[in-house]
């Protein structure tokens, strides 16, 4: 009977060992399984968090984008704006003490680069030294102005009283950089 009672001690030893060592494999591949669930998910968080990183910069580089878009843009005189710009060049030749007359004013389109100018052709006339500063002006103006044309010439006027009177003409064309026309 000793020996019987060894057998079932030792069969039944046995089957707990195999359902001890079925266990452990079944908790091993759960737990792997679980790993790999958690692995898959902090990629797909880590991913998350670098996406929602990116966007965020991107709204940072878009907010300040459109902070020097804006200030770009008062740089520039838009179709709105023309009139107000021309009444601010012949305001700066009224405060200069010289006559302005504007001769032409055209908008042109520049292909490459796709820019547009406002170009303004002007007549003056007045004392050389306010002249000069007119034109001064004109060129600090807060625009993007391009100076293309610039011609001053001396002329002699005999006044009723019989005096020579030496006064200065001249003609001024300069473009400046518009935003481009809104599509309507």
């Amino acid at each position: 009977m000793n020996t019987f009672s060894t057998k079932k001690i030792f069969v039944i030893s046995l089957v707990l060992c195999l359902v001890v060592y079925a266990l452990l494999l079944f908790f091993f591949l759960e737990i792997k399984s679980a790993n790999e669930r958690v692995l898959v998910l902090l990629d797909e968080v880590e991913r998350k968090e670098q996406q929602n990183e990116s966007d965020e910069s991107d709204l940072a580089l878009l907010v300040g984008v459109g902070q020097d878009i804006q200030l770009l843009d008062t740089y520039l005189v838009s179709e709105d704006e023309v009139v107000g710009f021309i009444s601010l060049i012949e305001l700066l030749g009224r405060e200069n003490n010289i006559d302005v007359e504007t001769s032409s004013i055209n908008i042109e389109h520049v292909e490459k680069g796709n820019r547009y100018f406002l170009t303004i052709a002007l007549s003056v006339e007045g004392d050389w030294s306010r002249m000069y500063d007119f034109l001064r002006q004109i060129e600090v103006l807060p625009y993007v102005v391009t100076l293309s044309q610039v011609a001053f010439f001396q002329t002699e006027t005999v006044t009723e009283t019989g005096e020579v009177s030496v006064g200065w003409q001249g003609k001024v064309v300069f473009g400046v950089l518009m935003a481009p026309p809104r599509e309507r």
